[in-house]
C-alpha cells in the first residue's frame, strides 16, 4: 500500500475507533460500478428495475457497521444494494 494511502487509512481507523456516532453520506456514484446509473429513473420518472450486485464499498460499509464503527448510512440510491451487502435496514436512511 502506498505510504500516503497507508497514513490516511491509519488516520481514518483512529477517528472511527473513538467516534460514538459515525454517519456516512454517500452519493449515487458508489453504485455505478454495480451497474446502476447516476440517475436510475425511467422515462416517466419511475425507477427502473435494477438487478445489480453490491460493490466493495457497499460491503465495506456493512462490515464497518457490523463491527460497531459505522452507526448510520445516508444514501441516495434506493435499489437495495446496502441491504444486499448485509447492512441492516435500521440505521439506513435515504436522501
Amino acid at each position: 500500500m502506498p505510504e500516503v494511502l497507508s497514513r490516511k487509512v491509519g488516520m481514518l481507523a483512529a477517528l472511527l475507533s473513538v467516534s460514538r456516532n459515525t454517519v456516512v453520506y454517500t452519493g449515487a456514484g458508489i453504485s455505478v460500478d454495480a451497474g446502476v446509473g447516476q440517475a436510475p429513473a425511467g422515462p416517466r420518472g419511475g425507477f427502473k428495475t435494477v438487478t445489480a450486485r453490491p460493490t466493495l464499498t457497499h460491503h465495506t460499509m456493512a462490515e464497518l457497521n457490523a463491527n460497531g464503527w459505522l452507526h448510520a448510512w445516508v444514501q441516495q440510491n434506493h435499489v437495495g444494494l446496502p441491504q444486499k451487502a448485509g447492512y441492516p435496514q435500521v440505521g439506513l436512511e435515504g436522501a
